[in-house]
């Protein structure tokens, strides 16, 4: 399963012992996960659909 954790954490600073700890443990389970920085989204509104973007590029896929 491919997992994204949504963070609030400035990105100046490091990532939470908490967020840390939840892909850990994701990652022994043997889930992907990645820890997605909530600044780093860009929401574009079109004629056909939404589309949300992470640091300049379309938002790949995540399971939960």
């Amino acid at each position: 399963m491919k997992i994204g954790i949504l963070s609030y954490q400035s990105e100046k600073h490091a990532p939470h012992k908490e967020e840390i700890s939840l892909q850990k443990e994701a990652r022994e389970l043997g889930h992907t996960c990645r820890i997605l920085r909530a600044r780093k989204f860009k929401m574009v509104f079109d004629n056909s659909s939404p589309w949300l973007f992470y640091d300049g590029k379309p938002l790949q896929h995540f399971d939960v």
